[in-house]
């Protein structure tokens, strides 16, 4: 079941605290009361690179698919590295920036979606078997461009740029339409190879029904 609600992060927190003790504490409590069992076999690692900040990087490691370990620094061989400037991640921490995703660091998918074991499992499968480097540049309400890079397996070929609108990037989030559904109606414009960016859209959920 769904357990949609938004989570506050508090106010001003730097990225060391945020990454090594909002997130895992935030986590792991948010886990505690529910039934985590079936998520057991699913692990994976994350690196998020805060680029003009020194000793900007941060691993995070789900254990179990249900523990949270975080350190400042880098972790090895990480399934994907997300890139972005301090300016964009404290507007990503502030609910800004709906398409970068932190909050996936401390609000798991499997409550804040409700997504099953198997859900959850073929979507790491999916990250776990893509290679290579995505942008995604976002087309802000005030005409402002903002950039967020994700490199998978530490590939940087193939490598694809998705040029999207604000506005789509919301109704994405409302779940009135699909990442691929956007994309068939040329809401999303793509340079690269379509086989590769097919497999970074199968990373976003399909949208949920209505109960």
């Amino acid at each position: 079941m769904s357990q949609n609600h938004k989570i506050p992060v508090p106010e001003n927190i730097s990225p060391c605290e945020f990454f090594t003790r909002f997130v895992p504490e935030t986590f792991n409590s948010r886990v505690k009361d529910f039934d985590m069992s079936g998520y057991k076999p699913l692990s994976l690692d994350v690196q998020f690179d805060i680029l003009d900040l020194p000793e900007g990087r941060f691993g995070v490691s789900v254990r179990e698919g249900a523990r949270i370990e975080a350190v400042q620094g880098e972790v090895s061989n990480p399934t994907v590295t997300y890139a972005l400037s301090q300016a964009h991640f404290r507007e990503a921490v502030e609910g800004q920036l709906p398409w970068v995703p932190l909050e996936m660091t401390y609000n798991p998918a499997a409550l804040r979606k409700g997504l099953s074991p198997n859900q959850v499992k073929e979507q790491m499968d999916i990250m776990k078997g893509v290679k290579g480097q995505a942008t995604v540049c976002v087309k802000r309400h005030d005409g402002r461009t903002v950039d967020a890079k994700l490199n998978f397996h530490g590939a940087v070929e193939p490598a694809v740029v998705f040029n999207v609108a604000q506005k789509v990037v919301e109704e994405i989030e409302r779940n009135e339409y699909t990442v691929t559904e956007a994309f068939m109606a040329g809401k999303i414009k793509l340079q690269g190879p379509v086989e590769f960016a097919m497999h970074v859209m199968a990373l976003i959920p399909e949208k949920e029904e209505e109960e």
